[in-house]
This record gives structure tokens, C-alpha cells and sequence, in this order.
């Protein structure tokens, strides 16, 4: 292996001629956690129109980040650990990324807040009501408006019984009825706390009833499997 092939600085350069790249002081975002940083960089390839693949999200979080994502020893290497860590955090309990490698990853309703976030600490904006209006995601309202003006919740408010289809019921939560049960509850979710933060209560009761009807698309496939065995087998 010849390293001057490797370290050959027009070819590095040519490969990340098309990642976004600013060089922030480091005491600006020296005491940011490492996820919301990594969330930042997602939503900075989103904004670029680059593919939001796991080599390409720990690459622009370095070049944004360098000081808090590098190896001790050798600045200019990513610490891949460390960027891996994050990832898993960000994927599992931060809720902050939904998806899978075949389907492509994107940020949940708390990642694009998490990273908006980032975008006003890291730019220093002193002004905290300009970082609150900044923080505000307009697709809220226009999801709230989308479940009032539904016929299935008109009815319900009426009549308080469902009457609603199983497709209907995937067009209006905006999920795909062959999607994964985590893909429901990842969506139930971010609905769930739009509602909460509008104080929209009966959206939220509603959003219960249908969870409860349309239940089996929240059980993980191989439940559903054992279940439909045991039901043959006691027939």
C-alpha cells in the first residue's frame, strides 16, 4: 500500500468537494452533546441534497466538528467509535433518526427540532426569541389542520365511533400500509407530541382511538406470525 496514494490531497479533496463545509470555533459548540452535533450533520446533508448514508453523516459531522470527533493522537483521522456511538444513540433511545439502510434514513419530527436547535446555538444567535421562532416547525400546523378538516375526526367528534378505512387511515398519518411496525410507532409518536405541544386534546383522543383500531400495525411481524399459528392451531 502506497500511502501517497491515499494522502494524494486533490483526490481527498475532489471526494469532499461536495460536503458542506464552515469552520466553527470550537468553544461554540464545545459543550453541545455529541448526538445533536451528529443530528446537525444530517440535517446539513439533507439541506445539500446528499445521500444520508452512515459514511456520509459521520464524514460531515467531522468536517463541521472536527475538535469533539477526532482520535487524540491523530486530529485529522474521524474517530469512528466515537462516531458509531452517536449514530446507535441517535437511532435508538434519542429517537432522533428513523429508517434502515435499505429503505435510506432521515431525521424524526424531534431530530429536525434537535438540529434546528444546533443551527441557532452553533451561529450564535443571543436572541432568544428569534431562536424560538426559528425553532418552530411550520409542517405542525398544517398536519393539525390536515386531522380537523378529516372526515373520519368531524364524525368522531359527532358521534365519537371510528369510521374511517384502513387506507384512509395511512393517508392521513402519512405511513405506508407495508411499512414496519417502528415506522408506525416512530410516526405515532412525533404525532402524539405535536398535538401535546398545540394542546390539541382532542386530536390526541383521537389519535388513541385509532391507534387502538388499527392496532396490528404496531405488532412486529414475527408476533404477528406466532400469533396467526396459534390461532390455526387451535382451531
Amino acid at each position: 500500500m502506497d500511502l501517497r496514494d491515499i494522502f494524494n490531497g486533490k483526490k481527498i479533496l475532489n471526494k469532499l468537494s461536495n460536503f458542506y463545509y464552515k469552520e466553527y470555533k470550537s468553544v461554540i459548540y464545545k459543550d453541545i452533546n455529541l448526538e445533536s452535533l451528529l443530528v446537525y450533520g444530517i440535517y446539513v446533508l439533507k439541506k445539500n441534497n446528499l445521500e444520508i448514508s452512515e459514511e456520509n453523516v459521520y464524514i460531515q459531522t467531522f468536517l463541521l466538528f472536527p475538535k469533539r470527533f477526532s482520535l487524540i493522537n491523530f486530529p485529522f483521522f474521524p474517530n469512528i467509535l466515537q462516531l458509531n456511538q452517536s449514530w446507535f444513540r441517535c437511532r435508538s433511545n434519542k429517537n432522533f433518526i428513523t429508517g434502515n439502510f435499505s429503505e435510506g434514513f432521515k431525521l424524526t419530527r424531534l431530530g429536525l427540532r434537535e438540529a434546528k436547535k444546533v443551527e441557532n446555538m452553533i451561529n450564535e444567535s443571543n436572541d432568544k426569541e428569534e431562536i424560538k421562532e426559528n425553532s418552530l416547525i411550520p409542517s405542525d400546523l398544517m398536519i393539525i389542520n390536515s386531522f380537523k378538516t378529516h372526515q373520519s375526526y368531524l364524525d368522531f367528534q359527532e358521534t365519537k365511533d371510528l369510521n374511517i378505512s384502513e387506507l384512509e387511515f395511512c393517508l392521513l398519518i402519512k405511513v405506508r400500509q407495508t411499512a414496519s411496525h417502528s415506522l408506525f410507532d416512530t410516526r405515532f409518536l412525533e404525532l402524539e407530541q405535536i398535538f401535546t405541544e398545540h394542546n390539541e386534546e382532542e386530536l390526541s383522543i383521537f389519535l388513541q382511538e385509532l391507534k387502538k383500531e388499527f392496532n396490528y400495525f404496531f405488532i412486529p411481524s414475527e408476533e404477528k406470525t406466532s400469533m396467526m399459528k396459534n390461532k390455526n392451531s387451535n382451531k
